[in-house]
């Protein structure tokens, strides 16, 4: 009984020591909110910030704070990408574009240089040294346009040349994307054109004279270059040159009679039907041969003949306005009203006799000057 007595004494009193007193009681686990414990022998992650674009126009030009770059060369996953504007000039407003993630968008709002800092935390809670990334806002500097011609003299309508534009540049070394090529002027009469795209166009001039061309560049942020502009001569090489041209749209056609030749003689009138290669006169194979080089059946010209060095005699500049449709092409010819037709003649590269007269009616016919051969004597009809 006595043994039964001892068990259930001390049953009865389990939650207290041998010596009576209760036990103590160990204190509740509390719930934290740390960050989890930083490995401090691993490297920190690595920040890279920048600008893109680093130069902008206050108020008109946004940019964005690029941290994309970063990482972490212990491979830990960047959680974290704590963007902040540290310094902007006196009177910005400008704030980082709201978000969390590794680019932020920004508008500068005044000139002046703008920097902002960039700090990343990988997943186990290491913190990278700040990366401090620039912004400078004001004016931009202008992209520049280089061109010249390549070469800069040519002899009409036989040698082209090549307007080049291939050295301009941007000074902000952004991309230039748009070459704009036109002309300021050329010779009366002429009727060529800039074809064509890229910084270098090919060019056939038709007409004698000075041919200016443009060239203004445009950057891929819309910034245009001042104009660049370039000379082309082009000078007859030929003793005996002679070009027309008209007003008004229709098919004129220059004709050179040699000596007492006719109007469409097949051997001494050079024009289009017999003379586009060439026409023998005076000595066989020499360069006295007269060559029909530029022939408009629809436009306003310049038509062109000319003889390298012409035989002692005498040579008459007529122009014939074509009657109905084209022999050849099936063009109608037809223009009622006055159209104003003007020749020019070169003797040795140099403009000697130039006139315009008024040509009206269908099969028309103006002799406009007849010229002396060797005294180069140019005699107006």
């Amino acid at each position: 009984m006595r043994a039964i007595w001892v068990l259930a004494l001390i049953a009865g009193c389990s939650d207290y020591d041998l010596t009576g007193e209760p036990p103590e009681q160990e204190a509740p686990i509390e719930e934290t909110d740390d960050p989890p414990v930083v490995d401090e022998t691993l490297d920190n992650p690595l920040a890279v910030c920048a600008s893109d674009p680093s130069q902008v126009r206050p108020g008109l030009d946004p940019n964005t704070w690029v941290g994309e770059n970063s990482s972490d060369p212990e491979g830990i996953g960047i959680t974290e990408y704590r963007w902040t504007l540290v310094s902007a000039p006196t009177g910005s407003t400008a704030a980082l574009a709201a978000g969390t993630g590794a680019n932020r968008g920004f508008q500068a709002d005044v000139a002046g240089v703008y920097q902002a800092e960039l700090v990343v935390v990988t997943e186990d809670g290491r913190i990278s040294a700040p990366c401090t990334a620039s912004l400078t806002a004001g004016e931009l500097q202008l992209p520049v346009a280089v061109c010249f011609s390549d070469p800069d003299t040519v002899r009409p309508p036989m040698q082209s040349n090549t307007w080049v534009g291939a050295d301009s540049y941007d000074p902000e070394g952004r991309n230039l994307v748009d070459f704009r090529w036109s002309f300021v002027s050329a010779p009366a009469g002429s009727s060529a054109t800039l074809g064509g795209s890229g910084p270098d166009r090919p060019f056939l001039a038709d007409a004698a004279g000075t041919y200016q061309a443009q060239l203004v560049v445009v950057t891929d942020d819309n910034r245009e270059s001042e104009p660049c502009v370039a000379e082309l001569e082009a000078i007859p090489a030929e003793a005996l040159w002679i070009e027309m041209y008209w007003e008004t749209a229709e098919d004129i056609d220059l004709h050179l009679l040699e000596g007492n030749g006719r109007l469409h003689d097949a051997a001494r009138d050079c024009h289009w039907r017999n003379c586009t290669a060439g026409l023998e006169w005076g000595v066989a194979g020499a360069g006295d041969n007269p060559s029909l080089d530029l022939d408009d059946t629809e436009g306003t010209g310049p038509e062109n003949i000319n003889i390298t060095a012409p035989a002692a005699g005498t040579y008459t500049v007529v122009a014939h306005d074509w009657v109905g449709v084209h022999p050849v092409f099936g063009t109608p010819t037809d223009f009622d009203g006055v159209n104003q037709v003007t020749v020019n003649i070169y003797i040795d590269g140099l403009l000697e006799f130039t006139d315009t007269r008024p040509m009206e009616g269908e099969d028309a016919v103006i002799e406009f000057a007849e010229v002396d051969w060797p005294s180069a004597t140019i005699t107006p009809l």
